[in-house]
């Protein structure tokens, strides 16, 4: 089994199934040296079977990005116990869940060390740089755009659709090729207050309840 630190605690996590399907979004609230205890304060949690195996992502800006598996050992609608069975981030880290959106996003103050970026080459602004965000996640998001980045930079962003004018701060982690002059940026979220953690939980299960009613739509159709 694995072993946890306690310095996880308060970290947000993400109670995953087998096949992604989304089981918690949440905080650590206790850490044990085979469990993880997680609760959130502003909904109930679903009820899951005992024994039934989940894969845990937790996100922290400090220590990085964990994935474990685990089985399920205590479930009530304050709070889920995970033991904790084997730590799979290394072969976990890019499959990690992340809901599929095509919405707008507005990035601010983008730097590259301690230098604010002006323009690019061909004179695009980065400063109200406007992207195209194709998934979101509990850790992090990935957007496209022809503007160029660098893994390391670093910056605010907005998504217009999101409840109430939030910024979240990121750091470029990679990219990969698209068409011809534009790239996909994957990107991690930075430290971020409650009240951020709350909105982005909200857009995050808005957009899975659309995706579960266009999965059923589809089974319906057959």
């Amino acid at each position: 089994m694995a072993e946890l630190s306690d310095a996880y605690v308060g970290s947000s996590c993400l109670v995953t199934g087998t096949r992604n399907e989304v089981f918690v979004l949440g905080a650590i609230k206790k850490v044990g040296k085979t469990f993880i205890d997680i609760g959130f304060s502003h909904s109930k949690l679903p009820i899951m079977p005992y024994g039934y195996l989940v894969k845990l992502e937790v996100h922290n800006i400090y220590l990085g990005l964990r994935v474990y598996v685990g089985s399920v050992y205590l479930s009530t609608t304050k709070m889920t116990r995970i033991t904790i069975i084997e730590d799979v981030t290394s072969s976990q880290y890019d499959k990690c869940f992340q809901v599929k959106v095509d919405e707008d996003g507005v990035i601010y103050n983008c730097m590259r060390g301690d230098e604010l970026l002006g323009m690019d080459d061909n004179g695009h602004g980065y400063n109200g740089l406007r992207v195209k965000v194709m998934s979101v996640g509990v850790g992090g998001l990935k957007f496209r755009t022809t503007t160029p980045l660098r893994p390391g930079d670093w910056f605010n962003i907005m998504i217009p659709t999101m409840e109430g004018v939030v910024l979240f701060c990121c750091i470029v982690r990679s990219y990969v090729e698209l068409a011809i002059g534009e790239r996909a940026f994957i990107c991690d979220f930075m430290e971020m207050e409650e009240s951020q953690e709350e909105i982005l939980y909200k857009y995050l299960l808005k957009h899975l309840k659309k995706q579960i009613q266009r999965q059923l739509e589809r089974k319906r159709k057959k």
